[in-house]
């Protein structure tokens, strides 16, 4: 039993240090480069890397994924590459319609929070309303194919170090450190500029905290419809549906002077993550509740 616990603390510390260390490279060396975050430039070259960056990034999760198991010669059992379909099928609707129904209620809780500033005129072009409606549709689409960056993550994430944390402790409480783990990831990215941009009290640290508290929300639900599907598919569907669905929603349903400002204030308020805490919040229960389920039948 020591010797199998060994061994997976050498996994988790080889995939951590090859999903860590490129992204944490990379990053400082075009933010350097640049001489400022690359996220946040309106250089053409800096936005152009700052894509390039964003797209290794979401790929060394999968690529730590592999070389630790060539590494550690683990071969490919307990992949969740298969795709398990039948009888799981509301798994995979849910994988898309649960994030549109929080990016939703997100922005709902933005109009409710501006209606001071702005009149609902100002914030809602209501002509183009069904070009939203097509653009979203559209991308719900667009996201079983162009998936792969998603999986990228995934197949990491969900796929190999959870898993390999519940070999160390009890399965919530490894969905809570991944979670963190996951957030932290995204440090080089958000000390970038990337989602919070840089304009906000205590740059980067509040940004970073911003992330682990959403990454272990979503955590929650990956891991759960991971869990329930034994396959890494539908995480990557609801990763991808999560970051595409908001950008749409906002470039087409918001006025150019309300996604001005929402781009402005980077969504740092802790008010707007609030239906992405409560679907976290939810998940993480059923996913207790099936801990103790198993646990009382063993």
């Amino acid at each position: 039993m020591r010797n199998e616990k060994k061994l997976t603390l050498k996994r988790i510390a080889i995939y951590l240090l090859i999903a860590f260390l490129p992204l944490i490279i990379i990053a400082a060396v075009v933010n350097a480069l640049f001489d400022e975050p690359v996220y946040v430039s309106e250089t053409p070259a800096a936005l152009a890397t700052s894509q390039l960056l964003g797209a290794i990034g979401m790929m060394t999760p999968t690529i730590a994924n592999i070389i630790t198991r060539i590494i550690t010669k683990e071969g490919l059992e307990n992949s969740y590459l298969r795709i398990n379909l039948r009888g799981n099928l509301k798994y995979y609707i849910a994988s898309v319609l649960v994030p549109l129904a929080y990016v939703l209620a997100t922005m709902m809780i933005s109009l409710m929070m501006y209606s001071k500033e702005f009149t609902l005129a100002e914030m809602i072009d209501f002509g183009n309303i069904p070009v939203t409606a097509g653009g979203t549709l559209l991308t719900l689409s667009v996201i079983f194919y162009l998936f792969i960056p998603f999986f990228g993550e995934e197949f990491g994430w969900r796929a190999y170090l959870t898993p390999k944390l519940t070999e160390l402790m009890p399965e919530p409480v490894a969905v809570l450190v991944s979670g963190v783990i996951w957030g932290l990831w995204h440090a080089p990215l958000t000390c970038s500029g990337h989602n919070f941009g840089v304009d906000y009290p205590f740059f980067p640290f509040l940004g970073i905290l911003m992330m682990c508290i959403m990454c272990v929300c979503m955590s929650s639900f990956l891991t759960l419809i991971t869990k329930r599907t034994g396959s890494v598919f539908p995480a990557s569907l609801a990763h991808g549906a999560n970051n595409q669905l908001s950008g749409v929603i906002i470039s087409f349903m918001a006025t150019e002077t309300f996604a001005e400002r929402l781009s402005a204030e980077h969504n740092i308020l802790v008010i707007e993550i609030l239906p992405i805490v409560i679907v976290g919040v939810v998940c993480y229960i059923i996913l207790i509740t099936d801990y103790m389920k198993k646990k009382k039948e063993t």
